[in-house]
């Protein structure tokens, strides 16, 4: 059977019409000139997007960056913890060999003040002030009781006007007058005990 197409036929039918093939022998019919290119087009890898440049960032820019992250304070928070904490699970019987304070770390002796001849409003005085601990302040009636307590000691005389620091060898080693005002006999006491 042979396909005769029709003349009357819309030129669409038509060169459908033409493009089947009916018979074995028939030649394909002729590929579009443009869809090579089009289907070359359309399959081809997507080219990849231009690459910024890099620009370089100094040593500086580049430790900030990386300790300004929250994982650098929780790590840093976690040594401390350790390295104070640490010690103490390790080893919790044993005493602390050093302490800011020195060797020992024990509790300090305290030198007694002893105020002589003061008036009672005195001791009231440097009890409020809080300079000083009050278990350390001793009020004596006379010199000679002051004489007989042990070294080392820091004697403030108001019958003399004068403060003493007496080492424990028994030698003044430091001497100065009662200040006049006083809101400054707190100070003046305290100099005197830290030249024992």
């Amino acid at each position: 059977m042979e396909f005769e197409p029709q003349t009357q036929q819309d030129p669409l039918k038509h060169m459908l019409g033409n493009s089947l093939r009916l018979r074995t022998d028939d030649p394909a019919p002729p590929m579009p000139a443009q869809l090579c290119s089009d289907l070359q087009a359309h399959f081809a890898p997507a080219q990849a997007a231009p690459v910024a440049a890099v620009t370089s960032r100094s040593w500086w820019a580049r430790v900030t960056t990386a300790f300004s992250h929250p994982g650098w304070a929780a790590s840093a928070v976690a040594v401390v913890a350790l390295g104070v904490l640490g010690p103490q699970f390790l080893h919790p019987s044993e005493p602390a060999a050093e302490s800011f304070r020195g060797e020992g770390g024990g509790e300090v002796a305290s030198i007694p003040v002893l105020l002589v001849g003061g008036p009672d409003s005195a001791m009231l005085q440097l009890t409020e002030a809080g300079d000083l601990e009050a278990r350390s302040l001793k009020s004596l009636a006379s010199a000679e009781a002051a004489a007989a307590e042990g070294n080392p000691k820091v004697i403030v005389d108001f019958t003399e006007g004068r403060i003493q620091a007496i080492a424990a060898d028994g030698r003044v080693v430091h001497e100065s007058p009662l200040p006049t005002d006083a809101s400054q006999l707190s100070i003046s006491i305290a100099d005197a005990v830290s030249r024992l």
